[in-house]
Protein backbone atom coordinates (compact mmCIF):
# COMPACT_ATOMS: atom_id res chain seq x y z
CA UNK A 1 0.00 0.00 0.00
CA UNK A 2 2.85 2.39 0.85
CA UNK A 3 4.49 1.80 -2.59
CA UNK A 4 1.22 2.61 -4.37
CA UNK A 5 0.74 5.82 -2.32
CA UNK A 6 4.30 6.95 -3.08
CA UNK A 7 3.82 6.20 -6.78
CA UNK A 8 0.55 8.19 -6.87
CA UNK A 9 2.21 11.06 -5.03
CA UNK A 10 5.07 11.11 -7.57
CA UNK A 11 2.58 11.05 -10.49
CA UNK A 12 0.63 13.93 -8.99
CA UNK A 13 3.80 15.99 -8.48
CA UNK A 14 4.96 15.17 -12.02
CA UNK A 15 1.60 16.14 -13.53
CA UNK A 16 1.37 19.28 -11.42
CA UNK A 17 4.91 20.26 -12.46
CA UNK A 18 4.18 19.76 -16.16
CA UNK A 19 0.99 21.80 -15.88
CA UNK A 20 2.95 24.58 -14.24
CA UNK A 21 5.52 24.54 -17.05
CA UNK A 22 2.74 24.58 -19.66
CA UNK A 23 1.07 27.55 -17.98
CA UNK A 24 4.37 29.46 -17.90
CA UNK A 25 4.98 28.73 -21.60
CA UNK A 26 1.49 29.97 -22.51
CA UNK A 27 2.01 33.26 -20.68
CA UNK A 28 5.23 34.16 -22.51
CA UNK A 29 3.48 35.58 -25.55
CA UNK A 30 2.67 38.89 -27.14
CA UNK A 31 -0.91 40.11 -26.70
CA UNK A 32 -3.72 39.13 -29.05
CA UNK A 33 -7.36 40.22 -29.04
CA UNK A 34 -9.93 37.80 -27.58
CA UNK A 35 -12.85 40.26 -27.48
CA UNK A 36 -12.04 43.52 -29.31
CA UNK A 37 -13.76 46.80 -28.43
CA UNK A 38 -16.99 47.50 -30.35
CA UNK A 39 -18.34 50.65 -31.96
CA UNK A 40 -21.42 52.11 -30.33
CA UNK A 41 -23.94 54.91 -30.42
CA UNK A 42 -25.05 56.40 -27.11
CA UNK A 43 -27.70 59.00 -26.28
CA UNK A 44 -26.50 62.48 -25.33
CA UNK A 45 -25.52 62.59 -21.65
CA UNK A 46 -24.97 58.81 -21.43
CA UNK A 47 -21.78 56.85 -20.77
CA UNK A 48 -19.88 54.85 -23.41
CA UNK A 49 -17.86 51.81 -22.33
CA UNK A 50 -15.11 50.62 -24.67
CA UNK A 51 -14.04 47.25 -23.26
CA UNK A 52 -11.45 44.78 -24.49
CA UNK A 53 -10.17 41.33 -23.50
CA UNK A 54 -6.78 40.07 -24.64
CA UNK A 55 -4.44 37.11 -24.18
CA UNK A 56 -0.76 37.52 -23.40
CA UNK A 57 1.89 37.83 -20.77
CA UNK A 58 1.29 40.39 -18.04
CA UNK A 59 1.65 43.30 -17.60
CA UNK A 60 -0.11 44.64 -20.70
CA UNK A 61 -0.14 48.28 -21.82
CA UNK A 62 -3.40 49.56 -23.33
CA UNK A 63 -3.03 52.75 -25.36
CA UNK A 64 -6.08 54.58 -26.74
CA UNK A 65 -5.70 57.16 -29.54
CA UNK A 66 -8.52 59.58 -30.41
CA UNK A 67 -9.43 60.73 -33.96
CA UNK A 68 -6.29 59.23 -35.55
CA UNK A 69 -3.96 61.43 -33.47
CA UNK A 70 -0.53 60.01 -32.67
CA UNK A 71 -0.59 61.38 -29.13
CA UNK A 72 -2.07 59.12 -26.49
CA UNK A 73 -5.59 59.92 -25.37
CA UNK A 74 -5.23 57.45 -22.51
CA UNK A 75 -2.60 54.84 -21.68
CA UNK A 76 -2.38 52.42 -18.77
CA UNK A 77 -0.30 49.36 -17.90
CA UNK A 78 -2.21 46.67 -16.01
CA UNK A 79 -1.69 43.19 -14.60
CA UNK A 80 -4.96 42.28 -16.27
CA UNK A 81 -6.14 40.93 -19.62
CA UNK A 82 -9.28 43.12 -19.46
CA UNK A 83 -9.50 46.89 -19.80
CA UNK A 84 -12.30 49.42 -20.26
CA UNK A 85 -12.21 53.05 -21.33
CA UNK A 86 -15.19 54.81 -19.74
CA UNK A 87 -16.43 58.00 -21.43
CA UNK A 88 -19.00 59.85 -19.31
CA UNK A 89 -21.54 62.58 -20.10
CA UNK A 90 -21.20 62.18 -23.86
CA UNK A 91 -22.18 65.11 -26.08
CA UNK A 92 -22.20 65.34 -29.90
CA UNK A 93 -18.88 67.23 -29.89
CA UNK A 94 -17.27 64.26 -28.07
CA UNK A 95 -18.22 61.75 -30.79
CA UNK A 96 -15.05 60.37 -32.39
CA UNK A 97 -12.92 57.48 -33.60
CA UNK A 98 -10.78 55.53 -31.15
CA UNK A 99 -7.86 53.24 -31.94
CA UNK A 100 -6.56 50.79 -29.33
CA UNK A 101 -3.02 49.38 -29.32
CA UNK A 102 -1.98 46.70 -26.83
CA UNK A 103 1.59 45.67 -26.04
CA UNK A 104 3.79 43.86 -23.53
CA UNK A 105 7.47 42.92 -23.30
CA UNK A 106 6.95 40.15 -25.90
CA UNK A 107 5.32 42.22 -28.62
CA UNK A 108 2.48 44.31 -29.95
CA UNK A 109 -1.04 43.72 -31.30
CA UNK A 110 -2.05 46.11 -34.09
CA UNK A 111 -4.77 48.64 -33.41
CA UNK A 112 -8.49 48.00 -33.34
CA UNK A 113 -10.61 50.95 -34.48
CA UNK A 114 -14.04 51.82 -33.10
CA UNK A 115 -16.47 54.68 -33.46
CA UNK A 116 -18.34 56.32 -30.60
CA UNK A 117 -21.39 58.19 -31.94
CA UNK A 118 -23.65 60.41 -29.86
CA UNK A 119 -27.36 60.68 -30.67
CA UNK A 120 -28.96 63.95 -29.67
CA UNK A 121 -32.69 64.63 -29.42
CA UNK A 122 -33.92 66.50 -32.49
CA UNK A 123 -30.61 65.87 -34.28
CA UNK A 124 -30.78 66.57 -38.00
CA UNK A 125 -28.90 64.41 -40.52
CA UNK A 126 -28.36 64.47 -44.26
CA UNK A 127 -30.13 61.17 -44.75
CA UNK A 128 -29.23 57.53 -44.38
CA UNK A 129 -26.76 55.69 -46.61
CA UNK A 130 -26.59 51.94 -46.98
CA UNK A 131 -24.17 49.77 -48.98
CA UNK A 132 -25.26 46.25 -49.91
CA UNK A 133 -22.78 43.62 -51.11
CA UNK A 134 -24.46 40.59 -52.63
CA UNK A 135 -24.64 38.05 -55.40
CA UNK A 136 -24.97 39.39 -58.94
CA UNK A 137 -28.64 39.80 -59.95
CA UNK A 138 -29.91 39.14 -56.42
CA UNK A 139 -32.88 41.31 -55.42
CA UNK A 140 -33.12 43.01 -52.03
CA UNK A 141 -36.07 44.79 -50.43
CA UNK A 142 -35.43 47.75 -48.11
CA UNK A 143 -38.13 48.31 -45.49
CA UNK A 144 -38.39 50.90 -42.75
CA UNK A 145 -40.44 51.77 -39.69
CA UNK A 146 -40.49 54.66 -37.26
CA UNK A 147 -41.57 52.47 -34.34
CA UNK A 148 -39.76 49.22 -33.57
CA UNK A 149 -42.64 48.04 -31.37
CA UNK A 150 -45.15 48.01 -34.21
CA UNK A 151 -45.14 45.43 -36.97
CA UNK A 152 -45.92 48.07 -39.59
CA UNK A 153 -42.83 47.95 -41.81
CA UNK A 154 -43.11 49.90 -45.09
CA UNK A 155 -41.22 49.04 -48.25
CA UNK A 156 -39.01 51.83 -49.56
CA UNK A 157 -37.62 50.12 -52.62
CA UNK A 158 -36.41 46.91 -54.26
CA UNK A 159 -32.84 46.82 -55.54
CA UNK A 160 -31.03 44.43 -57.88
CA UNK A 161 -27.30 43.88 -57.35
CA UNK A 162 -25.37 44.70 -60.56
CA UNK A 163 -22.68 42.50 -62.11
CA UNK A 164 -19.45 44.43 -61.60
CA UNK A 165 -18.88 45.28 -58.85
CA UNK A 166 -21.60 43.34 -57.00
CA UNK A 167 -22.37 46.32 -54.78
CA UNK A 168 -25.22 48.81 -54.66
CA UNK A 169 -25.54 51.98 -52.62
CA UNK A 170 -28.87 53.22 -51.33
CA UNK A 171 -29.53 56.66 -49.87
CA UNK A 172 -32.73 57.65 -48.07
CA UNK A 173 -32.75 61.45 -48.02
CA UNK A 174 -36.08 61.46 -46.16
CA UNK A 175 -34.35 60.11 -43.03
CA UNK A 176 -33.36 63.47 -41.59
CA UNK A 177 -34.21 63.19 -37.91
CA UNK A 178 -32.96 59.71 -36.88
CA UNK A 179 -36.49 58.39 -36.61
CA UNK A 180 -36.28 55.54 -39.13
CA UNK A 181 -35.21 51.96 -38.57
CA UNK A 182 -34.28 49.76 -41.53
CA UNK A 183 -34.29 46.12 -42.50
CA UNK A 184 -32.81 44.69 -45.68
CA UNK A 185 -34.45 41.49 -46.90
CA UNK A 186 -33.18 39.30 -49.75
CA UNK A 187 -36.10 38.36 -52.01
CA UNK A 188 -34.34 36.68 -54.99
CA UNK A 189 -30.86 35.22 -54.65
Amino acid sequence: MKKRTDRLRRMFVALWGSTLLFANAALCQSPSYVVPPESQAVPEGATAYLSVSVNGALPITYTWHRNFEFTNYYSVTLDSTNCSLVLTNMTPDKACFFNLDVSNVYGYAPGKQVIVAVISAGMETNGFALTIHGLTNSVWRIDYTTNLVSSGWLTLTNLTIPGTPPVIKFVDLAATNLNRFYEVVPTVY
